[in-house]
């Protein structure tokens, strides 16, 4: 089943806010607080649906704001959103 824009926002959110704080998925595993395969699987897009409280951990964690981590994610929603549009 394909995965939601919001979904693949988010992966893309913290995979971008990951590398630029050159973090490892294993650092960030552990700053948050969780495991490193729900991280890796979060960021392939593998399959989890966060909840507002683990995507608080991982922003903290990430030394972001949520609401950046937010904002992240809904632009490269709405990105994904008029590319599939566009093709429909």
């Amino acid at each position: 089943m394909p995965k939601s824009e919001p979904q693949l926002g988010l992966a893309w959110a913290v995979r971008k806010k990951r590398t630029e704080m050159e973090m490892t998925q294993e650092e960030l595993a552990a700053a948050a607080g969780m495991h490193l395969t729900w991280i890796g699987r979060l960021e392939s897009n593998g399959g989890v649906n966060p909840t507002w409280a683990s995507t608080k951990s991982i922003a903290r964690a990430l030394g972001v704001p949520h609401a950046e981590l937010a904002a992240l994610a809904e632009e490269k929603d709405r990105e994904l959103k008029r590319i599939r549009d566009a093709g429909s």
